[in-house]
């Protein structure tokens, strides 16, 4: 690791309690303990990266998206092709090899103190000695594994099924470490306390409207100048917005959502562009991971089905996968917005034909 004062490279042991033994300075990551394996100028990297070289500003849960993607990727829900949806891992083999070690170890057992009604006729007391010996440490070794296993479900190594979180206080306690060392969040980052609450109606002169229920998109957007280019309002509610005025819905990739945004355009008198997540786009998308699912209601696809006609595969990956819209980065939120604008007719001079999710992910 470099230390990121000094850039000096450290040992582990050169680095020990967070602190650089040469400059003795500290730092906000170690990858020896970070379950990300983070350090200091990684995280500026990824910083950079997501800004697009500082022209986009991001927040907190973006940019700790972004930190896990490596991890994600390695274990995310496959993009369905011709057959059926393939089920997540099974991680119970460590048990099925448990179980036979133990009644290897109870065959030798009973081998030893005498005839034993499990074989018949005892084997000779060498062959069951050595067997004890050598199935005693197995079936130890097996029992951490699988300890230690459990233990990793509550960090990355099951962070891609399901809803359970990466970060279970939350992306923003994930940085205070951060905070911390440089008084201050990492360069480019729009901090909580400065989001708006996104619960008033829009603004009479209003062009249109963005909606979405993730306050952090929405601060995200807000962050990036989007309500002073393209004559927008964000709020969380689309109850607020009037029926005459366009509005344009993010959401994530997920089958209620999806069934969510296709009631809502049949539902309002106004126009409504869905601006992201499909799942084309998701399958599309290098990069763009994805998590299991346990919460895809077979209702909700059965009815998506019937009000909306997406291909087979589609329906395949809601079944199993969902991707949220802080997997995006700021640029790719910013475009969404612009081309969805575009198809509402929503003219402004900052709105170009660039394709969704382009160059720069």
């Amino acid at each position: 690791m470099e230390c990121p004062h000094c850039h000096r490279s450290l040992r582990r042991k050169q680095r020990t309690g967070g602190r650089c033994s040469r400059c003795r300075r500290p730092f906000a990551f170690d990858p020896r303990t970070n379950h990300l394996r983070l350090h200091d100028l990684r995280v500026r990297r990824l910083a950079t990266a997501l800004s697009a070289g500082g022209r986009y500003r991001y927040t907190p849960g973006q940019l700790a998206h972004r930190a896990q993607r490596r991890e994600r990727l390695g274990s995310q829900p496959p993009v369905p092709g011709p057959g059926p949806a393939v089920p997540p891992p099974r991680r119970d083999r460590p048990v099925g090899c448990l179980v036979v070690a133990i009644a290897g170890i109870v065959v030798c057992v009973a081998a030893l103190v005498g005839e034993s009604p499990l074989v018949g006729e005892s084997p000779p007391r060498l062959i069951a000695g050595i067997g004890l010996v050598v199935l005693t440490p197995l079936a130890l070794l097996l029992v951490v594994l699988i300890a230690l296993a459990q233990v990793g479900r509550t960090r990355a190594a099951l962070a891609a099924e399901g809803r359970r979180p990466v970060f279970p206080a939350g992306a923003h306690a994930f940085w205070d470490p951060w905070l911390r060392v440089y008084g201050a969040p990492p360069s480019g980052m729009v901090w909580p306390p400065a989001w708006p609450p996104f619960t008033d109606p829009p603004p009479p002169h209003s062009e249109v409207a963005v909606v979405c229920a993730d306050r952090e998109v929405l601060s995200c957007l807000a962050a990036n100048g989007v309500p002073q280019r393209l004559g927008a309002a964000l709020t969380s509610d689309p109850g607020l917005v009037p029926g005459h005025l366009p509005m344009v819905l993010l959401h994530d990739a997920e089958a209620r959502w999806c069934r969510y945004a296709v009631e809502l355009r049949r539902s309002r008198p106004g126009p409504v562009a869905v601006a992201a997540l499909r799942p084309r786009q998701v399958m599309a998308t290098a990069n763009l991971p994805s998590r299991w699912t346990t919460e895809s209601s077979e209702a909700d696809v059965a009815a998506l089905a019937a009000l909306l006609p997406l291909a087979a595969d589609e329906f395949t990956w809601l079944r199993q996968a969902w991707t949220p819209l802080l997997e995006l980065s700021p640029r790719q939120l910013v475009l969404a917005v612009e081309r969805a604008t575009l198809r509402l007719g929503v003219t402004s001079p900052v709105v170009r034909s660039v394709g969704f999710l382009g160059a720069g992910t």
